[in-house]
């Protein structure tokens, strides 16, 4: 791959996923650049062991937006990579669970997607080229009970996929998006220190394993590589299998 003077911003790049996007996409030579909201000594670390920069972002609060916005367009003159990965995972049961719940879970893991796609896209159409992908979920093509807020911020993503892919690829730029099932993260490590939950999960899943961040990570890789140059509009499935059988 060739990523000289390529730059990269991903969201939620502290934990997880991201964090291992952040490592990976650092050691490609890739400038990279990401966010966090809480976890300021891990990015930190980050920080040190990539040479990437964090900016913490509230995703939740327009007002951080706007501010995040306003110092990385002070930070890089133009935009290669775009990274939607930062995202929460609550529960939300119908008419017992207090709406704040879901408005926020749809504030952090869609609307801040739109916002700074809206507000940082002039940076990428500088060069005429680039890539974008999201993070979505099996979730979203599936759905998930007690979880539909999330489900609804997933699905909703593969919408903006295609949408961005028909929109933006003419214009060089190209949007796929990637559906993990569960990933061994900060976000999932509770639910699987249920040793019985694991095992009955690990069945539902063809390749009976738990992923690691590094499995969701390559592909996004991939997917923002030359290797890559004619794929747009699509969703890869980055689940073991687990779409085609857990519901």
């Amino acid at each position: 791959f060739d990523f000289e003077g390529k730059v990269a911003l991903i969201t939620g790049g502290s934990l997880g996923i991201g964090k291992k996007c952040v490592e990976i996409f650092s050691s490609f030579g890739i400038k990279t650049y990401f966010t966090y909201k809480k976890h300021k000594k891990e990015a930190k670390e980050i920080e040190e062991k990539t040479g990437a920069k964090g900016f913490k972002v509230d995703l939740s609060s327009k007002r951080s937006l706007e501010n995040f916005v306003e110092n990385f367009k002070k930070e890089t003159e133009y935009l290669d990579f775009l990274i939607h990965n930062a995202g929460i995972w609550d529960y939300f049961e119908l008419g017992k669970t207090d709406f704040s719940v879901w408005e926020n879970l749809i504030q952090i893991n869609l609307n801040s997607i739109g916002y700074l796609t809206n507000n940082l896209i002039d940076l990428m159409l500088k060069k005429k080229g680039g890539a974008i992908v999201l993070v979505s979920s099996t979730a979203g093509r599936r759905g998930e009970a007690f979880h539909s807020h999330y489900s609804a911020t997933k699905s909703a993503l593969i919408g903006l996929t295609k949408s961005w892919a028909a929109e933006l690829g003419p214009k060089g730029i190209r949007t796929n998006a990637v559906a993990p099932g569960w990933v061994d993260t900060p976000m999932s490590e509770e639910s699987l220190k249920d040793i019985k939950f694991k095992r009955e999960l690990i069945k539902k899943i063809p390749l009976r394993r738990i992923p690691k961040p590094e499995d969701i990570a390559y592909p996004i890789l991939f997917l923002i590589s030359p290797w890559a140059k004619h794929i747009n509009g699509a969703v890869l499935d980055v689940n073991g299998g687990a779409v085609l059988l857990e519901g």
